[in-house]
């Protein structure tokens, strides 16, 4: 009966476990059943986040290694703005320049960088100082009456020359194999004087800029291949006293309104391709002493209002296709000056009033 009862007992505790064990395995089957679904809801979140990193780290690796002295090669494009010293395989580059609207020195020296980049500077026969490379000191830091006009390095420049202030009065660069064209950026140089750029090889176009430099008195660009129009802007330039443009290829009619300077002494446009009349305007240039017109395509008649520049000594209007008779207000000028003035004209323009006591006539092109 004992024995029995135990193996009852046995039985009943087996059940038990076996139950137990059973729903011990259904709830580990539903643990791992919940967690492998979401693994596969994720799983591809995950493949989609490696591919692109997989992505942009490949992309950089290829570009790094494709262009290994990229850095170098910019840093080596961006030197192409800036004074440099020159080496046998290098050319001449300029130092970084950071303008300051308030530093007039920066303004000008970024200003003669440009002029010295535009018009192929590595090329110019004189370069002294043009390729230093030199940090540029308050001017207050200096001596104004030192010789080297307040520190200011380009004051040192081969054709530069500045007032004590450290400004630029003077840029002298003639016969220095210059070539290319005028930078914009001359119009900056608010104190100079005397721009002389002759006898070069400068191409392009007068630039209107010239008009912002009200100080300016001499203008020497003679000798070189401008090719555009005058611009009416160079009225603002009230103190010029000298204007060279002859022997160009400058075009479009003579501006009348240059007919307003009141100080201009030589005004030479020979030897270009201006067309149209002269304008009678220029007889209001009472302190002319040279005036040249010879060799273009201009018509019509010499203006008798030219008989108002008394003092004037020279005038050539030959090579043109000028016609008509020479106003008598100018031989007048002539006689009473004893002669001093002479003008030449083309054979097609009848100069009866002084004939050859001033009248120079050449054959009609």
């Amino acid at each position: 009966m004992t024995s029995s009862r135990a193996i009852t007992h046995n039985q009943q505790h087996g059940h038990q476990r076996s139950d137990a064990s059973t729903i011990e395995s259904e709830w580990t089957t539903d643990v791992v059943t919940k967690v492998g679904i979401r693994l596969v809801m994720i799983l591809p979140v995950v493949v989609c986040i490696l591919v692109i990193l997989l992505s942009i780290t490949g992309s950089s690796f290829m570009k790094n290694r494709s262009n290994p002295d990229e850095n170098e090669q910019v840093s080596g494009d961006n030197n192409l703005t800036s004074i440099g010293t020159i080496s046998p395989s290098q050319s001449p580059t300029l130092p970084p320049t950071f303008i300051d609207d308030n530093d007039p020195q920066t303004i000008q020296r970024s200003a003669l960088q440009s002029l010295f980049l535009d018009l192929r500077g590595d090329q110019w026969y004189e370069i002294q100082g043009w390729l230093e490379i030199e940090n540029d000191g308050p001017i207050e830091e200096e001596d104004p009456s030192s010789s080297s006009a307040a520190g200011i390095s380009y004051c040192n420049w081969f054709g530069i020359e500045c007032n004590d202030d450290g400004d630029v009065e003077s840029i002298e660069l003639w016969f220095n194999n210059l070539s290319g064209t005028i930078t914009t950026e001359v119009g900056q140089l608010k104190s100079l004087k005397k721009l002389n750029l002759s006898n070069n090889i400068i191409t392009g176009a007068l630039p209107s800029e010239l008009g912002l430099l009200s100080k300016l008195t001499k203008v020497k660009l003679n000798g070189n291949s401008l090719t555009s129009s005058v611009p009416t802007s160079l009225v603002q330039l009230t103190s010029l006293s000298e204007i060279y443009l002859g022997q160009n290829d400058l075009t479009g009619t003579l501006p009348m309104e240059l007919g307003v300077y009141p100080s201009l002494i030589r005004f030479q446009l020979h030897y270009n391709r201006f067309k149209g009349t002269i304008p009678s305007e220029y007889g209001n240039l009472i302190k002319l002493h040279d005036f040249s017109l010879k060799q273009n395509s201009l018509t019509g008649t010499i203006p008798s209002e030219l008989g108002r520049l008394l003092v004037a000594e020279s005038m050539t209007f030959g090579e043109n296709s000028l016609e008509g008779t020479m106003p008598e207000e100018l031989c007048e000028i002539s006689i009473r000056n004893g002669g001093i003035l002479k003008i030449n004209v083309d054979s097609s323009v009848v100069c009866d009033c002084c004939s050859t006591s001033c009248c120079r006539q050449t054959l009609n092109r």
